[in-house]
Parts: C-alpha cells; structure tokens; sequence
C-alpha cells in the first residue's frame, strides 16, 4: 500500500485517516462512472435511474438495493470528486513553500478544476438555478466553514493577525465562489495561463501584512 501523505491544505488538515477514507471513497465504481458521465452530458435532471441502470448493464432492482435513490449517487459521485480533489490538494502542499505561493497555486487549482471539470459545468449549465438557490440561501455554513480553514492556516502559516486573516480568508472564498461559477467578461478563466496570472496579481496583496495596519 502506498504512504498516505498528510498535513494542512489552506482549507484545513488532513490526517492519514481522513485521507485514507478520502481515498477510499474515491475508488473505482462503475455505478458512479456511468452515472457521472450520464450527469455531465446531459445534466442531473434528466438523467433517471433507469438509464443508470440500463448504462451500467445492471438491473434496476439491484441498482435500488445499492442507491435506493439517485439522490444518493448524486451524493456519492460529488463526494468522490470532493475526495480526489482534497488527495491533490494535500499531495501539492508543500510545509517549505513560501505561504503567498501555496495559497496562489490552491486557488488556481480550485478555480481552474470549477472552470472545466465536465461534470460541475454541466450542472451549472443545467441546474443553475438549484446551484444559485444553494449559494445564495443554503451554503451559510459551508461558506463559513470554508472561510474559517483558510482565516485559520492563515494565521497559523503566514502568522497574519486575526482581523487580517479573516478580511484575507472571505475575499479569497467570495473570489474563488465568484470566478469559478459566473461566466467570463473581460479574461478568460477557463485557460489556466488566465487564472494564473489573474490570481498571481490579485492573492499577494491580500497576504502582505505589511500592507494592511490593523485596526
């Protein structure tokens, strides 16, 4: 078995055993890949079970036994690309790297894979308005909790005051929410050599404590 890497991500630390579990989860499905691929070329919504069923050469009966609704694969097939995503993220960070440069490269990560993951387009693309509802009158907890990992590894990692922190931590969550889901204007985000520089020029600034006096 291969060594499970470990330590802080700026949206919190991971253990061996998180990890382990991440990847478990992560593990190949074919019910999972079917249904994916089903959601990404035409959308949650007029994807049924059935199809799942009839796709992945299985019977609905025993499809039903394993997800008793298509809510759960929804659940389970983001879950797995929450996972995958979170293996990266602790496998790219590095303790030695400066704090501006780790926090810059994250968020690129996160914005680019928003951008042109196949799966998370379409359903912007098609259940935009369930994702706004979501954002707009469900995700208070998850927002702050976002937030808060990143105000946290802030100030442990960069060693920011709290009120710095936290002013840091929101605008790079808001930004992240902002550019990975809402369309282009003037750049365009889904190039990464656009993100890139973008982030580059904006994320320094935020985490100079020397620009900032504390009120």
């Amino acid at each position: 078995m291969n060594p499970v890497p470990t330590g802080a991500t700026p949206w919190g630390p991971l253990s061996a055993q998180v990890l382990r579990h991440a990847l478990d989860t992560a593990s190949p499905d074919h019910i999972l890949d079917v249904a994916a691929t089903l959601f990404a070329r035409q959308g949650i919504s007029a994807t049924t079970m059935r199809q799942i069923a009839i796709t992945a050469g299985l019977s609905r009966a025993w499809l039903y036994r394993k997800y008793p609704s298509r809510d759960l694969i929804v659940q389970a097939v983001l879950l797995r690309e929450g996972a995958r995503t979170a293996a990266t993220l602790i496998e790219a960070d590095d303790p030695d790297t400066p704090t501006v440069a780790a926090v810059t490269r994250t968020v690129v990560h996160v914005i680019y894979t928003l951008r042109t993951n196949p799966l998370l387009r379409r359903i912007l693309d098609t259940e935009r308005e369930m994702v706004s509802a979501y954002l707009t009158a469900d995700s208070g907890p998850l927002l702050a909790s976002a937030a808060g990992s990143l105000e946290s590894y802030l100030r442990n990692r960069a060693g920011l005051t709290e009120q710095h922190s936290r002013i840091a931590a929101e605008t790079i969550v808001r930004l992240i929410i902002s550019i990975g889901l809402m369309p282009n204007a003037l750049l365009d985000f889904d190039q990464r050599d656009q993100v890139q520089e973008f982030i580059e020029r904006v994320i320094p600034p935020f985490l100079d404590a020397t620009n900032v006096e504390d009120r």
